[in-house]
């Protein structure tokens, strides 16, 4: 696998349990992503959606490591299908 472009690193002060109900749960990340919501079941291969209010895919990608509450890393990719919904290109 080839090694990422990008990784980014967080510091929050919580528990692991809380950051990970923050990070996975739906219901909390509408609140504070503007209305849309993170989709997935958290297992290794499952795929990972943030869905619009509207049910258009803004990204989608892969869980690609999953151990409750501690390790959560996944791909992202902007969605065709949100560009195509939406008119927009690029």
């Amino acid at each position: 696998m080839d090694r990422p472009k990008f990784v980014y690193v967080s510091y929050i002060s919580t528990t692991p349990e809380k950051l990970w109900n923050a990070l996975t749960d739906g219901e909390f990340t509408q609140q504070y992503w503007g209305g849309r919501r993170i989709q997935s079941d958290w297992q290794v291969g499952s795929s990972v959606r943030h869905v619009r209010q509207d049910g258009g895919i803004d990204w989608q990608g892969e869980v690609l490591k999953s151990e409750r509450p501690r390790l959560l890393s996944y791909t992202s990719c902007r969605s065709a299908i949100s560009t195509a919904a939406s008119g927009r290109h690029g």
